[in-house]
């Protein structure tokens, strides 16, 4: 379930970067801090991953999933390793 998960946490990085001004993407690394630090996300800007992470998990998985319906929130999530943990344990469940 993780490298699944990972791919999709990459895949809707990959989209939000798209969003993004260069100077404020996201790398991929679980260690990248989502919510703190010099390229954190505000709140439109999480609103926009949990938006490419349901659209990642139907294109990947053929699954919709509504993540504000999860345990998938600003307080629970602090990195991408948070973020790649927390979408695994979603596909499991729905599985």
């Amino acid at each position: 379930m993780q490298d699944a998960a990972q791919k999709i946490v990459d895949g809707a990085l990959d989209r939000l970067n798209e969003l993004l001004p260069p100077e404020q993407s996201l790398s991929k690394d679980p260690s990248t801090p989502l919510l703190s630090g010099p390229k954190k996300l505000d709140s439109m800007g999480f609103v926009n991953l949990l938006s490419a992470l349901e659209e990642e998990i139907e294109a990947q998985l053929g699954k919709k999933i509504y993540l504000s319906d999860s345990i998938l929130g600003p307080e629970s999530v602090n990195t991408v390793g948070d973020l790649q943990r927390i979408i695994g344990q979603v596909i499991a469940t729905a599985q």
